[in-house]
Formats: structure tokens, C-alpha cells, sequence
């Protein structure tokens, strides 16, 4: 599955549209025509858009060699910058993407010095209000991304409608300190 097999809707989208604007961002047309979701998350590098963005997404992965298949959730994939947990003789056979409920609400952005390079930042965002869940990951850092399944402190302590009032930059800020990001 190409990038622009998502792209271009020749995937269906359960995630109305999250995965389309993330695959349209990548690099330019001619690697999105050839590269591919499951060789990108086997290469494990950090600044990638689909590392982070399948991380909040929640994807799981089933990883298969002859001796046979194994799940793994995207979030324990990465282990490192360049460094994923496929065994010798796996592939990574399937991504699984849960629904996105119609309730969700989605945000991914990223920071390149031009388009096509690989980000220096990558935020990405499902809140979902009413079921007072909030899952956050910060990509593009030295190694596997940040991911944060149950941002709830970052929200002053609840997921509400009002979410976006109740960021605190200072929680956010003492979770980059503590990754040694900043």
C-alpha cells in the first residue's frame, strides 16, 4: 500500500480523512507513488510521518515470518531512532487502523524547513470529548516518539468539549523536560 493509494482514496479511510491529509503530505507525488506505509514504519525513522500519526491513531500491526504471525501495537513498534522490533525474516503484513469515531477530533502538524524534507517536529492529536479520552504523540525527537495514550493531565486532570481551553502548556513542557527534548 503506496502512500497515494491512500492519498487518492484507493484505500477506504476509516479515519475520515486523518489518513488522507497525512499521506498527501509526504514528500513529493513521485515518493508517494512508490513508497510504501508498512516500508516506512519498517525503516523506523523518527522524523516519519506515519510513526507518529499511527501512533495516535492507535494501529496495531501484525508482523509475519515463516515461523508465523505476531500483533504488536504501533506505539511498542518503534524502539528507537531507525529501530523497530521486526525479527529477523518479518514484515510488517497488515496495519490496522481502529475506526475513528465520528466524535473524534483530529490534528497532525508538521515542522519542515522546505516541503519534501523529513520534519524537525511532529505533533499529532485524537481527542475524542465524549468519551473523555485524549491520545497525543510528539514525533520527529531522537528516537521512538513520545506517546501520551491517556492525556488527561495535559487537560487539567478531564476531557471536556472544552479541551482546548484547558491545555496546560506547563504539563506539555514538563513532558518534553522529562523525554529530554528541550
Amino acid at each position: 500500500m503506496t502512500h497515494a493509494d491512500i492519498e487518492d482514496g484507493r484505500i477506504p479511510d476509516v479515519t475520515r480523512g486523518a489518513m488522507r491529509g497525512v499521506a498527501s503530505a509526504i514528500a513529493y507525488r513521485a515518493v508517494r507513488n512508490r513508497g510504501t506505509v508498512g516500508g516506512s514504519l519498517a525503516h523506523a525513522d523518527p522524523s516519519a510521518d506515519w510513526v507518529s500519526a499511527l501512533s495516535a491513531l492507535g494501529a496495531k500491526l501484525t508482523l509475519r515470518s515463516l515461523a508465523g504471525a505476531r500483533k504488536v501495537a504501533m506505539e511498542d513498534f518503534i524502539v528507537g531512532a531507525l529501530e523497530c522490533s521486526l525479527r529477523p525474516g518479518e514484515i510488517v503484513e497488515t496495519i490496522h487502523v481502529p475506526v475513528m469515531p465520528a466524535s473524534a477530533h483530529w490534528g497532525y502538524v508538521k515542522s519542515c524547513r522546505k516541503t519534501g524534507e523529513f520534519a524537525h517536529a511532529i505533533g499529532a492529536v485524537m481527542i475524542d470529548a465524549s468519551a473523555a479520552t485524549a491520545r497525543v504523540v510528539i514525533g520527529a525527537v531522537d528516537s521512538a516518539p513520545i506517546v501520551i495514550a491517556n492525556a488527561v493531565d495535559l487537560f487539567g486532570g478531564r476531557i471536556a468539549g472544552d479541551y482546548k481551553e484547558r491545555f496546560d502548556e506547563r504539563v506539555a513542557d514538563a513532558i518534553l523536560a522529562k523525554a529530554g527534548v528541550l
